[in-house]
């Protein structure tokens, strides 16, 4: 991203020295940017806010790494980055490079983008580098679409990205849908860190579910591929398949036991209450389990080749 053609959050008055109240030109900033389609640029700073006024994102955000912080100071349930509305909002959307956090007093979410239920919501568009936490829900794409109907597709999730919830939130990590690549992705959530539903033709690699009930829980899904992932530090389920077909996990440390980072009782279980998991294929993974390393609760046409147990 050029500096010089985007937009400088500074320019409009922010100060960034973590003290100061910054809303205002914070507001003032995403609004020109907004309305003019420039990009925002934040340098480094801790810029603290209340709200963004404005449910339409900014499509070009970037910072200069972890020192660029916007700090949300609402201290409430509301959302610190809230998006709503139709699926040509979310087209060609570029952000990296910067850290969104609370001040720890905000039970809402850290970024939310809801798409009204349109298919296809997000295209083309890329995060990179961006940690947000310290939020009751840190999540970033929840209500990709209404009910079981998520609106994605050639999104890239990428270098690092790190979503953290509070301990005292409630719901599941994230859920992607169709054609995605994620690499590089840490995802905290006190329930299930990955959650995949519904979903098909999506690729993770080298990304982690950590501190969950279940680390890795993909339901209904097709065509789904995890390279060299990990399921760390989960209390039941480190990697939990139901009603799915062709799935794919080839590396990665799906333990709960003396030897991994788990705690949980059961390292992979395929089949659950969604149904079957059938064309599933262990390649070169590791899992151990105090209890069962190995679940095979219902499932069809398993292809294992190079695991370790």
């Amino acid at each position: 991203m050029v500096k010089d053609s985007a937009v400088n959050l500074r320019d409009f008055g922010a100060v960034g020295d973590g003290v100061t109240d910054d809303t205002t030109a914070v507001q003032a900033a995403w609004a020109h940017c907004v309305t003019n389609k420039v990009a925002l640029y934040i340098p480094t700073g801790i810029y603290n806010y209340t709200s963004l006024n404005n449910a339409v994102p900014v499509k070009r955000l970037f910072g200069d790494g972890d020192g660029s912080v916007l700090r949300y100071t609402g201290g409430d349930a509301n959302d610190a980055m809230g998006f709503q509305g139709s699926s040509s909002l979310y087209v060609t959307l570029s952000w990296q490079d910067f850290t969104l956090k609370s001040d720890g007093n905000s039970t809402g979410r850290g970024i939310s983008f809801d798409s009204n239920g349109s298919v296809g919501g997000f295209q083309q568009s890329n995060f990179t580098n961006i940690a947000v936490f310290g939020f009751g829900d840190a999540k970033t794409f929840t209500d990709w679409a209404n009910a079981t109907v998520y609106a994605a597709n050639d999104v890239v999730l990428s270098g690092g990205v790190l979503f953290q919830t509070t301990t005292g939130g409630t719901t599941n990590g994230t859920y992607v849908a169709d054609d995605i690549g994620i690499t590089d992705w840490t995802e905290y959530s006190p329930v299930s860190a990955w959650h995949l539903k519904d979903c098909w033709e999506i690729t993770l690699t080298r990304c982690d579910g950590r501190g969950s009930t279940v680390g890795w829980l993909l339901n209904r899904v097709n065509d789904v591929s995890l390279i060299s992932c990990n399921a760390r530090r989960n209390a039941y389920i480190q990697l939990d398949i139901g009603g799915s077909t062709a799935v794919n996990i080839s590396g990665g440390n799906y333990a709960t036991g003396s030897n991994g980072e788990g705690t949980g009782s059961i390292g992979i279980r395929l089949g659950n209450s969604f149904g079957r998991a059938a064309g599933v294929s262990l390649f070169g993974i590791y899992t151990e389990s105090t209890d069962v390393a190995l679940d095979l609760r219902s499932v069809k046409g398993l292809t294992m080749g190079g695991c370790r147990f």
